[in-house]
């Protein structure tokens, strides 16, 4: 297994990589095309303009999480490759989540050996001015 908790980007996401633990936290932004509005108004999106950003919003925060990732990855595993998949976006107002998965393989360094896992999941964003930011993950 390559790494598997059930926790929350706000608060640590322990990874237990070989017997290697590390922290996971943060968010991404992404912004909704459409005309940003002065101070006191809001942000004008069409709803497919707006799920487009929410979905982007989550990809990019499972992207720098990945990334972040990386170098403890590399201490154990060759060959890292990771896929995003983004599902649908779920807008209501000014939140929303989005399901998908992430698959991570890598070949364990010390066997050779080819591990892979998918790891299934919904990001809870807010809206933040005329962005979105993911506030949460949860392992589905």
């Amino acid at each position: 297994m390559i790494f598997a908790q059930h926790n929350y980007w706000n608060r640590p996401l322990s990874l237990a990589l070989a017997g290697v633990t590390l922290a996971w936290g943060g968010s991404a932004n992404a912004g909704a095309p459409g005309q940003p509005g002065t101070q006191g108004t809001e942000c004008v999106a069409s709803s497919t303009s707006d799920a487009a950003a929410v979905q982007a919003a989550a990809k990019t925060a499972a992207q720098e999480k990945l990334s972040s990732m990386a170098p403890v990855y590399r201490l154990m595993y060759a060959d890292i490759q990771y896929q995003i998949n983004v599902g649908e976006a779920n807008v209501r107002g000014d939140t929303a989540q989005v399901r998908g998965s992430i698959t991570v393989q890598g070949k364990q360094r010390l066997t050779g050996k080819v591990m892979a896992q998918t790891f299934k999941g919904v990001v809870q964003l807010n809206r933040d001015g005329c962005a979105w930011k993911a506030t949460s993950y949860q392992q589905a």
